[in-house]
This record gives C-alpha cells, sequence and structure tokens, in this order.
C-alpha cells in the first residue's frame, strides 16, 4: 500500500470522528435524522456506531435543556444525580431512534453510560472510544473506585500508539502488503534492526537452535501474563 492510501485510511478515521462530532452540534430533530440515516448504511460503519455513543448524550442534554421545567412532571422511582429533564429527553431520544419502549433500568442504564463516554471523550479518551465492547462497559459499570476516567484515559496514552499501528497493519494488509514492512517505518523498531528493509518479508526461517526457540516462546508466555495485558483484557 502507497504512503497516499495509508494516509487515507488515516484521513478515513478522522472523518469518521469528526462526522459524529458535527452531528453533535446540530439540534436535536436534524441530529436524529444523521443517526438515522447513518444507521441505515451498515458497511464500514461499525467504528462510527460505537465512537458515536460517546456524543449521544451531547444531543440528550440539548433536548432537555430546551424542555420548559414547569411543564416537565416528575416520573415515579428512586431519586438519582439525573434531572427529569434528562430522563425524559433520553425516552424521547431512543423513541425517536426507534427503539421499543425501554424499561426503566434499561433507560437508567443508557443515561450512565452515554454520560459515562461522554465525559471520558471530554476528558481526552479517543481511540479507545472507537473499539470499545461490551466487555469494556460492562467494567466501566461494575467499577468501584472514584478514578474509573483517570484509568481509562491512562489506558489511551499506553496504547494509543499501538491501536493507531493496528488501524495502519490492517489498512496494509488489506492492500496486499503483508510482509510486515510498515514497522521498520518506526525509529525505536529500525535502530535495533540491521537487516536492509528488501530482505523484510514473510519468509519463513529456521530457528538457530531448539533452546532459541524455546527461550522465544518462554519470552511471549511472559509477556501475556503480564498484570497491564490482564487488566486490559479484563477490561
Amino acid at each position: 500500500m502507497s504512503k497516499e492510501q495509508t494516509s487515507s485510511w488515516t484521513a478515513n478515521t478522522l472523518e469518521i470522528q469528526g462526522y459524529v462530532a458535527n452531528i453533535a452540534q446540530r439540534d436535536f430533530t436534524e441530529a436524529i435524522r444523521h443517526i438515522n440515516t447513518g444507521n441505515a448504511a451498515l458497511a464500514g460503519r461499525d467504528i462510527q456506531s460505537r465512537y458515536s455513543q460517546a456524543y449521544l448524550w451531547d444531543s440528550i442534554t440539548k433536548l432537555a435543556n430546551e424542555m420548559d421545567p414547569t411543564k416537565v412532571k416528575n416520573a415515579r422511582g428512586p431519586l438519582t444525580d439525573f434531572t427529569e429533564p434528562e430522563r425524559q429527553a433520553t425516552r424521547e431520544f431512543l423513541r425517536s431512534t426507534g427503539a421499543d419502549n425501554p424499561t426503566y433500568n434499561r433507560l437508567s442504564e443508557y443515561r450512565k453510560r452515554w454520560r459515562r463516554l461522554s465525559n471520558m471523550r471530554r476528558a481526552g479518551v479517543d481511540k479507545i472510544l472507537c473499539y470499545h465492547t461490551k466487555q469494556f462497559n460492562t467494567f466501566c459499570k461494575q467499577y468501584e473506585g472514584d478514578d474509573l476516567q483517570s484509568k481509562v484515559l491512562s489506558w489511551e496514552h499506553l496504547y494509543e500508539w499501538f491501536i493507531t499501528h493496528l488501524e495502519l497493519r490492517v489498512a496494509t494488509s488489506c492492500g496486499g502488503d503483508r510482509t510486515s514492512r510498515l514497522w521498520l517505518k518506526h525509529p525505536f523498531v529500525a535502530e535495533r534492526l540491521s537487516i536492509p528493509e528488501d530482505l523484510w518479508n514473510s519468509s519463513v526461517n529456521m530457528w538457530g537452535s531448539a533452546s532459541e526457540q524455546a527461550q522465544f516462546e518462554r519470552m511471549t508466555i511472559r509477556a501475556f501474563r503480564c498484570p497491564t495485558w490482564r487488566s486490559v483484557g479484563e477490561a
């Protein structure tokens, strides 16, 4: 894959993030129209769908702020740290996007998740929001400490480079280049190698000895048992 194609892949990811951020700046009706349009176009929208969740709370709070507090009836149920307009705006948002009538518990779960993701985005979390999973959301929901946002932000700082590099590896692989030559573009890798780039290929190379192979396997197993890797995996 050429430099232009690789740059295009990165630009596409940035365009997706910019597109989602732009939706959040629109009024509620316009945002709903764009969200429905985006949901209908499934191909290549998985990242956008995940990243969009970090902006949904923005649209909901905009609708809540437009409501007349004197005309908002207090709903039954336990007190929460959400205002009644926010609770009703969440229900209206789900109804407008075609969701079935959610239960009280499900509404509460959506509010907490979307506000949590929004706060993470505002704090500087970026790449993780493009690829967060159900397991990640469950981890956040069950996390008992007060430093969840700081914890996730530390993961962002630790793994942002690796996520970006993985994106580029996927792009180059889809373009037919499976040689891993991309690694040579990074100084901290290249400076440790004395192999000419034209020899960096997918050839099968024999181990120098059985002990060399055994040592490599032990190091690999030890690396994946690292506490940091375990904590991220559990997330």
